[in-house]
């Protein structure tokens, strides 16, 4: 896995999703385990949260660096969670790796899927419906 992966997404959360919050307490997520044939990794929290058009506007951003690197390139927009992307596709060899959507804790939440293999395998846990961890119990990574 490549090196600094996770650090944009934490950095996201404090610098978007708990901007306003400065006297709250906030919660943060990180849930990290396989379901079916990937990896998931995921950072969520119970931030402001992302409108439905931010949303689109990132996943299309996120799209077009799949489909050309001059996008990539030219990005001025969601530099980190872009790079993470652009990384992961690469080290994995994907054309996808970065999913984004609404947080059942309110926020936004990211999620990282790899493909499994590798010496990944035999370090993270299975996520399941029933039993595990409480994070993992509730964890949806599709």
């Amino acid at each position: 896995m490549p090196k600094l992966i996770l650090q944009p997404l934490l950095e996201n959360c404090f610098q978007h999703g708990f901007r306003e919050r400065s006297d709250e307490v906030c919660r943060l997520r990180l849930t990290i385990g396989f379901e079916n044939t990937a990896l998931c990794i995921v950072v969520e929290d119970d931030g402001e949260g992302m409108s439905q058009e931010r949303q689109r506007a990132l996943e299309q951003a996120l799209q077009s660096d799949s489909e050309s690197f001059a996008c990539f390139i030219r990005r001025s927009k969601h530099i980190g969670l872009r790079n993470v992307n652009a990384r992961l596709c690469l080290h994995c060899r994907v054309a996808k790796a970065v999913w984004i959507d609404r947080s059942p804790l309110g926020g936004t939440r990211v999620t990282l899927r790899l493909p499994r293999g590798g010496r990944m395998a035999a370090r993270a846990p299975r996520l399941t419906r029933e039993g595990g961890s409480q994070a993992a119990q509730s964890f949806d990574c599709g």
